[in-house]
């Protein structure tokens, strides 16, 4: 349970940072503005912020697992849909989307924590999946940055999808 949780989270902190590496490609390509880019930036933390509470329902109701799925499924193709977004409000919506099913990340592991392991090892448990949000976060800025050079920043992004979508 635990290295899928944590599978989870670095494939999901991998999504939530890569955007930013590579927003100067993104922004030159799409005729962004900096002001518009700082838009499309935050939208996903609006996204994250609107679905926190939502979410935490659902994995009460729907269960850990189910949601889990699910919202990997859902940020994972926002991720994808992030290679054909052609304009800034496709580009917001998209992020937004992908903010919003992240959002429920946090809710269905500290849930399926509690669930699975005992109490004296709850901490350590959530050290691990904090830590592995913080690889996933170095890994797509690294990985990023690296992959632009030989790749197109729609290709990447195609690229980043592929983890989730097998993972859900």
């Amino acid at each position: 349970m635990l290295v899928w949780l944590c599978a989870a989270a670095a494939i999901a902190y991998v999504h939530r940072n890569s955007v930013s590496v590579a927003a100067s490609t993104i922004r030159g390509d799409l005729g962004l503005s900096l002001d518009e880019m700082a838009i499309v930036l935050s939208s996903f933390f609006w996204g994250y912020a609107v679905f926190q509470i939502p979410s935490g329902w659902l994995a009460d109701r729907w269960g850990t697992r189910r949601l889990l799925s699910l919202i990997a499924l859902v940020w994972s193709l926002a991720t994808a849909a992030i290679a054909w977004a052609n304009s800034f409000e496709t580009m917001v919506t998209v992020r937004f989307i992908g903010g919003a099913a992240q959002a429920g990340i946090f809710a269905c592991a500290t849930k399926s924590i509690l669930k699975w392991f005992p109490s004296t090892e709850r901490g350590m448990t959530s050290g691990f999946l904090g830590g592995f949000m913080s690889v996933g976060g170095a890994v797509g800025a690294f990985a990023t940055g690296y992959l632009l050079p030989m790749l197109n920043w729609q290709s990447v992004f195609l690229l980043y999808a592929v983890p989730g979508l097998v993972w859900s």
